[in-house]
């Protein structure tokens, strides 16, 4: 079967089967176009969103394996907004619990997104969501997983009484191992340490990421200013520095991208700006 309908002006298809057998089985498909609302939180950045998947319903569970593919806007020039996106989950239950949160966990997942032709990948396993309905119209979602051999916490604050619908998150990245990021910014690699970070983001009144890095007991390698000073200076030393703390600030948005208030200081150089 299929059905057309709106949520929140927003256009949907859903598509799919389900078998009433015990346990009850699903197979279903999801696209919807949120460009074509204007109230919608993503609608001038994605363009559509597709989601299929197979799941089972036992004790109140809902248990999924499938994938979400989302296409956005097209961009141009040199841009970190990402160009399409593909979300694969395994194992991803919905259930509420003894208070009536909605509670999402995913056992695995890989999130795979394209900017300017380069692909950029975050693995995730035992993700944590709990959902909380303070009052009709506002929902905090906390949110909790282990991340590249440390932690990440946050909350995420949904506001649909305005429009558009408002999201704003504190995420707090702990001790987080930036040679295991290779696969996300090959440029975290390069300072082979461990990392903290507290990054902010909204949708209103523009999408925006902010916050601040911190490497502790890094070694940065293989960076291309300091291997052009160390080449024509005679200075091999430049080409790999230990440092004991380096730090920034950062601002990413569809204007620009900037890094300020960098710190990183060691016995043979020291950077800040």
């Amino acid at each position: 079967e299929q059905f057309y309908f709106n949520y929140n002006n927003i256009p949907l298809t859903l598509k799919g089967s389900v078998s009433l057998l015990n346990p009850l089985t699903i197979d279903a498909g999801l696209s919807l176009s949120p460009s074509k609302s204007g109230g919608w939180p993503g609608h001038d950045y994605i363009e559509r969103a597709d989601m299929k998947f197979h799941g089972t319903w036992v004790n109140k569970i809902l248990n999924t394996n499938g994938h979400v593919d989302l296409n956005f806007h097209n961009r141009t020039g040199n841009s970190l907004m990402p160009e399409m996106a593909k979300f694969m989950f395994k194992d991803l239950n919905v259930y509420q619990d003894q208070v009536q949160r909605t509670v999402l966990g995913i056992s695995g997942g890989d999130i795979v997104y394209y900017t300017n032709n380069n692909e950029h990948k975050i693995s995730i396993h035992d993700f944590k969501a709990v959902t909380t309905r303070e009052k009709e119209g506002h929902k905090t979602i906390e949110v909790s997983a282990p991340f590249y051999q440390g932690e990440m916490n946050g909350k995420v604050w949904y506001d649909s009484t305005e429009v558009p619908t408002k999201v704003t998150s504190l995420i707090t990245l702990t001790d987080v191992d930036t040679d295991a990021l290779e696969e996300l910014l090959i440029h975290f690699a390069k300072f082979n340490g461990r990392m903290s970070s507290n990054i902010n983001f909204t949708n209103v009144p523009q999408m925006d990421l902010s916050g601040d890095i911190t490497v502790l007991d890094g070694k940065l390698t293989d960076f291309a200013f300091l291997n052009w000073v160390g080449d024509s200076f005679g200075l091999p030393a430049l080409k790999a520095i230990n440092f004991d703390r380096g730090s920034a600030q950062f601002v990413i948005n569809k204007e620009n991208v900037r890094l300020h208030d960098i710190r990183l200081r060691t016995d043979d150089i020291y950077i800040g700006g």
